[in-house]
Protein backbone atom coordinates (compact mmCIF):
# COMPACT_ATOMS: atom_id res chain seq x y z
CA UNK A 1 0.00 0.00 0.00
CA UNK A 2 0.89 3.50 -0.71
CA UNK A 3 -0.18 6.60 0.67
CA UNK A 4 0.43 9.84 1.45
CA UNK A 5 1.85 10.90 5.64
CA UNK A 6 -0.84 13.09 7.68
CA UNK A 7 0.87 16.64 9.23
CA UNK A 8 1.19 14.31 12.38
CA UNK A 9 3.17 12.31 11.03
CA UNK A 10 5.31 14.25 9.41
CA UNK A 11 6.30 15.99 12.20
CA UNK A 12 6.63 12.99 13.98
CA UNK A 13 9.49 11.84 11.18
CA UNK A 14 10.90 15.58 11.42
CA UNK A 15 11.83 15.27 15.45
CA UNK A 16 13.05 11.65 15.40
CA UNK A 17 15.52 12.01 12.72
CA UNK A 18 18.31 14.31 13.29
CA UNK A 19 20.29 13.70 9.53
CA UNK A 20 18.56 15.34 6.66
CA UNK A 21 20.00 15.91 3.00
CA UNK A 22 19.16 20.03 2.51
CA UNK A 23 19.09 20.89 -1.25
CA UNK A 24 19.88 24.21 -2.32
CA UNK A 25 20.15 25.68 -6.15
CA UNK A 26 22.29 27.84 -8.30
CA UNK A 27 21.63 28.99 -11.81
CA UNK A 28 20.53 25.56 -13.20
CA UNK A 29 22.56 23.31 -10.76
CA UNK A 30 21.12 21.79 -7.52
CA UNK A 31 23.25 21.04 -4.99
CA UNK A 32 22.52 18.15 -2.02
CA UNK A 33 23.95 17.72 1.28
CA UNK A 34 23.69 15.99 4.10
CA UNK A 35 23.16 18.00 7.51
CA UNK A 36 22.34 17.05 11.53
CA UNK A 37 19.38 19.08 12.83
CA UNK A 38 16.70 20.07 15.28
CA UNK A 39 13.33 20.29 14.48
CA UNK A 40 11.18 22.32 17.27
CA UNK A 41 7.99 21.70 15.49
CA UNK A 42 8.05 24.90 13.51
CA UNK A 43 11.82 25.17 12.07
CA UNK A 44 14.56 22.81 11.06
CA UNK A 45 18.10 24.58 12.90
CA UNK A 46 21.64 23.52 11.99
CA UNK A 47 24.72 24.76 11.93
CA UNK A 48 27.63 24.64 9.35
CA UNK A 49 30.66 26.12 8.50
CA UNK A 50 31.63 28.70 5.44
CA UNK A 51 31.22 26.88 1.92
CA UNK A 52 29.23 26.15 -1.00
CA UNK A 53 26.16 25.15 0.29
CA UNK A 54 26.19 28.77 2.40
CA UNK A 55 27.20 30.80 -0.25
CA UNK A 56 24.55 29.53 -2.70
CA UNK A 57 21.68 29.89 -0.05
CA UNK A 58 22.96 33.16 0.93
CA UNK A 59 22.08 34.05 -2.92
CA UNK A 60 19.27 31.98 -3.21
CA UNK A 61 17.38 31.36 0.22
CA UNK A 62 14.79 29.20 -1.12
CA UNK A 63 15.65 25.19 0.28
CA UNK A 64 14.05 21.79 0.37
CA UNK A 65 15.30 19.13 2.96
CA UNK A 66 14.68 15.54 2.69
CA UNK A 67 14.94 12.55 5.28
CA UNK A 68 13.43 9.14 6.01
CA UNK A 69 12.39 5.82 7.99
CA UNK A 70 13.31 3.22 5.20
CA UNK A 71 13.14 -0.26 6.49
CA UNK A 72 12.95 -1.87 2.97
CA UNK A 73 12.61 -0.72 -0.88
CA UNK A 74 9.03 -1.36 0.10
CA UNK A 75 7.96 -0.24 3.65
CA UNK A 76 8.98 3.16 3.67
CA UNK A 77 8.18 6.56 5.06
CA UNK A 78 9.82 10.01 3.74
CA UNK A 79 9.05 13.51 3.96
CA UNK A 80 10.01 16.52 2.30
CA UNK A 81 10.21 19.85 3.49
CA UNK A 82 10.14 23.49 1.88
CA UNK A 83 11.41 26.60 2.70
CA UNK A 84 13.39 29.60 3.31
CA UNK A 85 17.14 29.66 4.56
CA UNK A 86 17.93 32.24 7.42
CA UNK A 87 21.05 32.99 9.49
CA UNK A 88 20.60 33.63 13.20
CA UNK A 89 22.09 36.56 15.05
CA UNK A 90 24.62 35.46 17.84
CA UNK A 91 21.70 35.44 20.72
CA UNK A 92 19.36 33.38 18.93
CA UNK A 93 22.17 31.06 17.49
CA UNK A 94 23.36 30.43 21.30
CA UNK A 95 19.85 29.54 22.52
CA UNK A 96 19.50 26.69 19.24
CA UNK A 97 22.99 25.39 18.99
CA UNK A 98 22.20 24.24 22.52
CA UNK A 99 18.86 22.41 21.48
CA UNK A 100 20.77 20.84 18.53
CA UNK A 101 23.15 19.24 20.57
CA UNK A 102 21.02 18.64 23.30
CA UNK A 103 19.00 16.66 20.59
CA UNK A 104 21.82 14.93 18.62
CA UNK A 105 23.59 13.97 21.45
CA UNK A 106 22.31 10.93 22.18
CA UNK A 107 23.29 9.90 18.15
CA UNK A 108 27.29 10.74 18.76
CA UNK A 109 29.94 8.35 19.68
CA UNK A 110 33.59 9.33 19.81
CA UNK A 111 34.40 9.08 16.41
CA UNK A 112 30.81 10.94 14.79
CA UNK A 113 31.88 13.51 17.22
CA UNK A 114 32.62 17.09 15.55
CA UNK A 115 35.74 16.98 17.21
CA UNK A 116 38.52 19.34 16.40
CA UNK A 117 40.90 17.52 14.18
CA UNK A 118 37.94 15.26 13.28
CA UNK A 119 40.48 12.33 14.45
CA UNK A 120 39.58 9.40 17.00
CA UNK A 121 42.60 10.03 19.08
CA UNK A 122 41.28 13.85 19.26
CA UNK A 123 38.28 12.37 21.48
CA UNK A 124 39.17 14.47 24.85
CA UNK A 125 38.80 17.48 23.01
CA UNK A 126 35.68 19.46 23.31
CA UNK A 127 32.94 19.80 20.09
CA UNK A 128 34.02 22.21 17.80
CA UNK A 129 31.54 24.88 17.47
CA UNK A 130 30.87 25.79 13.85
CA UNK A 131 30.58 29.35 12.84
CA UNK A 132 27.27 29.43 11.24
CA UNK A 133 23.86 28.69 13.06
CA UNK A 134 21.02 28.61 10.50
CA UNK A 135 17.30 27.69 10.33
CA UNK A 136 14.60 27.01 7.62
CA UNK A 137 11.74 28.38 7.95
CA UNK A 138 9.60 25.86 6.77
CA UNK A 139 6.29 26.63 4.25
CA UNK A 140 5.04 23.60 3.02
CA UNK A 141 5.40 19.63 4.67
CA UNK A 142 5.08 16.52 2.19
CA UNK A 143 5.32 13.00 3.13
CA UNK A 144 5.19 9.69 1.25
CA UNK A 145 4.81 5.95 2.41
CA UNK A 146 5.06 2.52 1.73
CA UNK A 147 4.26 -0.47 3.48
CA UNK A 148 4.22 -3.85 2.36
Amino acid sequence: MKGTLTQDQIKNILRSQSICRIACCEDVHPYVVPISYYYDGMHIYFETLEGKKVEIMRKNPNVCIQTDLINSMKNYQSVMAFGKFEELNLEDADIYRKELYNNIFMLMTQTRLHLFGHSPSSADKPLEEKPIMARIIITELTGKFEAA
